[in-house]
């Protein structure tokens, strides 16, 4: 079953982890909490399926290597660990 929600998935990531890295704390998690289904009509109709998809991949690759914040998932019904 697919539906339709408004997820920037990366976007959020990227936004998030600014944020966290302008935090005083020594120790930095991100814990996401995802359906692994990035998705929002606008971008899809303008850039195609995969659009959002490769840029929340790019996000976490990014994020896998800033040594300075340690990413966790919680997969919520579809399949996030194909991202992470």
């Amino acid at each position: 079953m697919y539906i339709d929600k408004e997820n920037i998935d990366g976007e959020a990531l990227q936004w998030a982890s600014e944020r966290l890295l302008r935090a005083p704390e020594r120790h930095k998690f991100l814990l996401v909490l995802s359906d692994g289904v990035p998705m929002d009509d606008s971008t899809f109709a303008a850039n195609g399926a995969d659009f959002l998809t490769q840029h929340l991949q790019q996000v976490i690759l990014g994020l896998e290597s800033d040594e300075r914040i340690s990413v966790m998932a919680v997969n919520l019904g579809h399949q996030a660990a194909d991202f992470l």
